[in-house]
């Protein structure tokens, strides 16, 4: 997010986030309050100290809680069924298919299967669907561990020798929602899985 000129470029403009979240009123809903939303994302000085350098990378993941019940909250009290397009809507289950939970990973799924289903000829449909790997290789993630294993290394957990085979071998996302051989091997120690000497580091 880095500057002000980053961050209107996600939001366009103040006309551009209305149709966002449709009118003020409706925004106010879906987080409740200003204080509310000052809660998830704080400052613009907090958000830069998230992101900002990879020592406090893992710090990343620290409002993902927040932002999973605001999206619960607005599927709740029907906000969620107020934003017409499909597009908003498969953004706005974001932190939904970025959770460790796997009652949210599935009903993230389908809650994107019913976008599909409701806005077949849409013309931006097709956005939606070129999105639809980032769902399946989420949900397969959690079923198989419970977990993100990519994000081990940064939030300190010890990874099972498993998920690292799983990520070297490209058979489980990491963090870019890719299926592809990573290098980071050294996030866990092999145990009794023998390795060649071109996989050791």
């Amino acid at each position: 997010v880095s500057t002000q000129s980053t961050w209107e470029a996600v939001v366009s403009t103040q006309s551009t986030w209305e149709a966002v979240v449709s009118t003020q009123s409706t925004w106010e809903a879906v987080v409740s309050t200003q204080s509310t939303w000052e809660a998830v994302v704080s400052t613009q000085s907090t958000w830069e100290a998230v992101v900002s350098t990879q020592s406090t990378w893992g710090r990343m993941y620290a409002y993902d809680a927040e932002a999973e019940r605001i999206v619960l909250q607005a599927l709740q009290n029907g906000i969620y069924d107020q934003i017409a397009s499909p597009v908003l809507r498969s953004i706005f289950l974001g932190p939904l298919r970025n959770s460790e939970s796997l009652v949210n990973q599935q009903g993230a799924k389908k809650l994107y299967d019913e976008i599909l289903a409701e806005f077949p000829a849409h013309a931006n449909v097709g956005w939606v669907r070129s999105n639809e790997f980032k769902f399946t290789r989420a949900l397969e993630a959690i079923r198989r561990f419970g977990r993100f294993p990519d994000r081990n290394e940064l939030l300190g957990r010890p990874s099972k020798t498993e998920e690292v085979k799983a990520l070297y071998d490209g058979t489980v996302m990491n963090s870019n929602g890719d299926l592809k051989r990573s290098d980071r091997m050294k996030i866990a120690d092999w145990g009794d899985v023998k390795r060649s000497k071109s996989q050791e580091m």
